[in-house]
C-alpha cells in the first residue's frame, strides 16, 4: 500500500511528492518554472543542458550527464538576447532525471540580470535595472 496524502486542491500525492512540495514551500524566495537552453562546464567542455527552475539561490538542471553531487562547474545561460547569465554552481542534490545546484560564485552584473529576469516573470512592478558592475561576489548561502 501507497501512502498518500491529499492536499488541499484535492490533488493527491505520495509521501515523498509530499515531502518535497512541504520543501518546496519552505524555501525563502519563489522560483522561476522554465524551460531554457544552458551550458554547463565540464572537463570534456561544455555541456548542453535545460533549466527547469530558478532562483538568485540556484537552479533546477537537466543534464544527460550524471554529475556528481558536490561538482562546481560554471553555467551559462542567455536569459535575454545577447545578455548572458554567467555563475559558479554547486549541484546539492541528484535525481533520476535532474539535479538541484546551488550558486557559489556569481557576478553584480549576472546576479542582477537574474533578479531582473524573477522580478519580471514574478512581479506587476517595473524590472529592476541591470547595472553594469561586473565584479565578482561570493554568495552567502554556503
Amino acid at each position: 500500500m501507497v501512502d498518500a496524502v491529499r492536499c488541499e486542491k484535492g490533488i493527491v500525492l505520495c509521501r515523498s511528492e509530499f515531502a518535497a512540495a512541504q520543501k518546496a514551500d519552505l524555501r525563502g524566495e519563489p522560483r522561476v518554472p522554465l524551460t531554457r537552453r544552458a551550458w554547463l562546464s565540464s572537463a570534456r567542455g561544455w555541456l548542453p543542458c535545460l533549466i527547469e527552475n530558478m532562483s538568485t539561490q540556484g537552479f533546477l538542471i537537466m543534464s544527460n550527464d550524471a554529475l556528481a553531487v558536490g561538482a562546481v562547474m560554471e553555467l551559462k545561460c542567455e536569459l535575454y538576447p545577447e545578455r548572458i547569465l554567467q555563475c559558479s554552481i554547486e549541484v546539492t542534490h541528484v535525481t533520476d532525471s535532474c539535479m538541484g545546484t546551488k550558486i557559489v560564485q556569481i557576478s553584480g552584473y549576472a546576479a542582477n540580470l537574474c533578479r531582473e529576469f524573477i522580478t519580471e516573470h514574478y512581479s506587476l512592478g517595473k524590472p529592476v535595472k541591470v547595472s553594469e558592475d561586473s565584479s565578482d561576489v561570493e554568495s552567502e548561502a554556503d
